[in-house]
């Protein structure tokens, strides 16, 4: 039998070297082509060339301007700034190349690649689908005009269309709806792409918007699917509402990869292996930041900071993880009716704390952090004339020119809006400029960034005492990115492609200027060894911007639950392109054209904001000190806001931990609810219901005076997060749960008349595993850090929630410091906790395992609390902790206080067991019988 075997095996060996390839190696084809017709291949065609990267992954080139380079069977496919050039293809494991009635066929993997040689027509096939899955046939137009398209057939009966980036969908006000039968276009007045735009619903003004182009799409139907991705940084036209459906897009040549597999987590994660994984943001990111537009002073923003973290009554102290500083901090004045000459003379683009509001920022930033609350300050890719460094900039060409020998392009003169100032714009694609600007600009307000005087003369606050304005910065909130000003005739320092290919004008960097200005930061955090992670906060952007440590927020949003609904639908699609971390201005930005109900309104949107942004921040627009307010002890509805904010708190573990796996596996942190259950048609489009990891399930709360919705939760057993014994059983035509009421009644945090809280429906899967902080009126930050010293700061919380079956369940708990990039070392800097649970006899055995890995202040021991919430409700006989059992105690007070292993019956379906704190090098089990 083992002689059969091996022969077995030798054969398989054989055959693949026949082939002309071997298990493991990328393969690379071009076809020109053959008996063309006499109107030449489709759309003009001059070839078309094949990357077989991996089984289920193709890298297709086809050009009509050019002959096909030498470089593409030696080097591959070029790919731009969007693709992460170090990623490692796995090759395919099987590939044939035949011929037959002039169609040539490759068989890679999984992917069946058809290709008519007279038209250079593409068709492609899932082979590892069984049956064969027909995917799309491409074709092409207008292959030597400035405007190509690539056709690419529908082959699916009810398909439905994610992804494509940042834009508002019809009907507005509503986060449900996918793309098919959709445009995405152009907006008016901008041929280039990424653009900011004034929003418009029935000829009535809804604030500003954003078009941002993450040129990924993907086609579901059911079970069938497949996944485009569009190597192309022009800008782009997708037409869904006709068929073929058709991209256009400039550009001389067009690139772009076709992804195949079971199901959507595959496609994604195949997308973000092209693309880059998401850094793991500083744990302050999952928390709130208090920000408003804007901060004239140090002392204006204590005065939010202290209302929040020192109120007279401390059980209504809220926690804080930072504050935001919008354009006020760097001084001056900025309006749009300004005479020129004003204009000129304006602190755009000078970064340096202003002398006489924000003086010694590094002892007031400090103040921040004793309260809980790190600091993030805004910047513009904008310098205007009257700014320290605008004269060194110019000089030294690293500010975008009128052309290659000329000066800089001039924004904001004659009848330009000159809002900011009249100036010029960096050159994020000049690498040069980029990394002197950082140097200069961005590492003199970052504490423990080395600044070189000399270099940076001219460009510096104190030329003498060049660190001076230096502080506890843990992100850069990067504004007006798109850019949101601009001379179409720009000159850049641009780039090149493989065979030399210059680029250098305003369309060949306007898609990817904000992803170059992310990498500029992420790449000085790296290159001035600063021990912090780098992380910024931008309103556009492109495919890859995440790997370089970002967020995005939605701009200048309208102050309606409409447009807070709107911009949860873009969230939506946003996590299928990568983006992980998306918010918007709890409240809205445009909040002085609200006209009634602002508290109620607030309160709903901070609570979904508590759910769904990372960061989740308060902020809005206060012209002339008026009264609008954005802190949530401030406005609102305080007992509500309160609790949202402690419940996003206690589970910064599980946000956390998410984002590590979102870092290692590719794995989305907020995705839709149709990224796991695809294949129940219900799912389609939703996106008023969405998913926290696998495992919680939580709906939008977006419509005025709606206090009760439907919901619907897919197959499985779901718990009421907020009302534990209240479960649904939801078969394969899932469960509708008809009406959610959406205020419970929690007389622990309510007070006077406001006797119940305002809460998004929320759902946990049975079998779950939350790892959760101890969070009360004593917690600071995400951090831990507490007002008090005791030991609650390393608490693991764990509510474990009863299987509805004999399956095991597990999630594995990610801890590391938080703060600096050690984490990316692996084990030597990252703790892992195995989480495990399984009904066993009627009894539910519940176990941390051992801590694996460590970092720098991990807890060597720490209290376990175990919240074990079952099926119904359940008063258990006996608990143990590793065998031993533990004394029942009557009240939270009590059980909160012991020293010792204690447990507590929280409510008739909730049984809260507390383990004396034991090493985190031991298995830490607890029984539920």
């Amino acid at each position: 039998m083992k002689v059969f075997l091996l022969l077995v095996l030798l054969l398989e060996v054989l055959l693949l070297v026949d082939a002309g390839v071997h298990a493991g190696e990328v393969k690379r084809v071009v076809v020109n082509p053959v008996n063309a017709p006499s109107g030449g291949p489709s759309g003009g065609a001059r070839y078309v060339a094949f990357e077989f990267l991996e089984d289920n992954l193709l890298h297709v080139e086809v050009s009509g301007e050019r002959a096909p380079p030498a470089s593409l069977t030696s080097k591959g496919i070029y790919t731009t700034q969007m693709v992460d050039g170090l990623a490692a293809w796995n090759g395919v494991s099987s590939y044939s190349d035949t011929t037959s009635n002039n169609i040539r066929t490759f068989t890679a993997g999984s992917l069946r690649v058809d290709v008519n040689q007279a038209t250079l027509t593409v068709t492609v096939t899932d082979i590892g689908q069984s049956p064969n899955l027909l995917l799309t046939t491409f074709s092409y137009l207008n292959l030597q005009q400035t405007v190509k398209t690539v056709q690419f057939s529908n082959e699916f009966a009810n398909v439905d269309v994610y992804g494509a980036g940042s834009h508002f969908k019809e009907p507005y006000g509503v986060a449900d709806g996918s793309w098919a039968g959709l445009q995405w276009r152009l907006v008016p007045g901008n041929p280039y792409g990424n653009a900011v735009f004034a929003l418009f619903e029935k000829n009535q003004w809804k604030g500003m918007s954003e078009m941002a182009s993450f040129p990924v799409v993907y086609f579901v139907d059911g079970a069938k699917n497949y996944a485009i991705f569009m190597d192309n940084v022009y800008r782009k036209e997708w037409y869904f509402d006709r068929q073929p459906f058709n991209c256009q897009m400039w550009g001389n040549t067009m690139r772009f990869y076709v992804i195949s597999g079971p199901d959507l987590p595959t496609l994604r994660t195949t997308y973000m292996k092209i693309v880059g994984h998401p850094l793991v943001p500083p744990k302050r990111m999952l928390g709130m930041w208090q920000s408003i537009f804007g901060y004239r002073s140090f002392d204006h923003a204590f005065t939010d900071l202290n209302n929040l973290t020192q109120p007279s009554n401390t059980f209504e102290r809220f926690p804080v993880d930072g504050m935001g500083f919008d354009i006020y901090w760097f001084g001056g004045n900025f309006y749009q009716d300004d005479p020129i000459s004003t204009a000129e003379t304006s602190t755009m683009g000078s970064l340096h704390w202003d002398k006489d509001t924000f003086p010694d920022p590094g002892n007031q930033v400090y103040q921040m952090t004793q309260k809980g609350a790190a600091a993030m300050v805004i910047s513009e890719s904008y310098v205007s004339k009257g700014a320290n460094g605008y004269g060194v900039m110019a000089s030294k060409n690293y500010l975008v020119r009128d052309c290659a020998t000329c000066g800089p392009t001039i924004l904001g003169e004659g009848t330009e809006d000159h809002w900011w100032g009249v100036g010029g714009m960096v050159d994020w694609s000049n690498q040069e400029g980029a990394d002197f600007w950082f140097d200069c600009k961005y590492c003199p307000l970052i504490a423990g960034c080395k600044v070189d005087g000399n270099r940076c003369s001219g460009m510096l606050f104190d030329q003498n005492n060049p660190q001076v304005q230096q502080s506890d910065i843990t992100a850069f909130w990067l504004d007006l990115g798109e850019p949101e000003m601009y001379h179409g005739y720009a000159y850049y320092s641009g780039y090149s492609e493989d065979d030399g290919t210059e680029y250098h004008e305003h369309g060949d960097v306007c898609n990817i200027y904000q992803l170059l200005w992310t990498k500029s930061i992420h790449d000085g955090f790296l290159r001035n060894n600063i021990d912090k992670r780098p992380w910024t906060l931008s309103r556009t952007g492109t495919s890859g911007l995440h790997r370089y440590g970002a967020s995005m927020w939605s701009g200048d949003i309208w102050p309606e639950l409409e447009a807070m609904s709107s911009s949860l639908g873009i969230q939506k699609d946003l996590s299928m392109c990568g983006i992980d971390y998306f918010g918007s201005d709890v409240g809205g930005f445009e909040r002085k054209f609200l006209e009634d109900n602002e508290d109620e309104k607030y309160t709903m949107w901070f609570a979904n904001s508590a759910w769904f942004d990372v960061p989740f921040r308060p902020h809005a627009w206060q012209p002339d000190f008026s009264d609008i307010e954005t802190a949530p002890s401030r406005v609102g509805r305080l007992t509500t806001n309160l609790f949202n904010s402690r419940n996003r708190y206690a589970l910064t573990p599980y946000y956390y931990s998410l984002a590590h796996r979102a870092n290692r596996y590719g794995e989305p942190v907020i995705p839709p609810l149709y990224y796991y259950y695809q294949k129940d048609s219900n799912t389609r489009g939703n996106g008023n219901v969405k998913m926290i990891g696998r495992d919680v399930l939580v709906g939008v709360s977006g419509v005025e005076d709606q206090f009760e919705r439907k919901v619907y939760l897919p197959q499985g057993t779901w718990y009421d997060f907020y009302r534990d014994s209240t479960v649904y059983r939801a078969g394969a035509d899932g469960f509708q749960v008809n009406p959610y009421m959406q205020y419970i009644n929690r007389p622990r945090y309510c007070s006077g008349t406001d006797t119940c809280l305002l809460v998004c429906p929320v759902f946990v899967r049975a079998g779950a595993l939350l790892p959760k902080m101890w969070v009360d009126e004593n917690t600071k930050n995400t951090l831990g850090e507490r007002w008090v010293n005791d030991q609650n700061s390393t608490t693991l919380i764990v509510r474990a929630y009863q299987p509805d079956g004999p399956q095991e369940n597990q999630f594995t708990v990610f801890e590391d410091d938080g703060e600096t990039n050690r984490y990316l070392q692996g084990d030597s800097a990252v703790q892992t906790t195995l989480l495990r649970s399984i009904m066993q006899s009627n009894m539910f055995n519940v176990t941390a395992e051992a801590s694996y890995g460590t970092y720098t202040n991990a807890p060597t021991k720490r209290d376990i609390i175990v919240e074990a919430v079952f099926l119904k409700p359940t008063t258990p006989g006996a608990v143990r902790f590793n065998n031993s059992p533990l004394m029942q105690v009557y009240d939270q007070d009590t059980f909160e206080g012991a020293r010792n292993g204690v447990w507590y019956q929280a409510a008739p379906g909730e049984v809260w067991a507390k383990a004396p704190s034991v090493a985190a090098s031991l298995n830490r089990s607890f029984s539920f019988a």
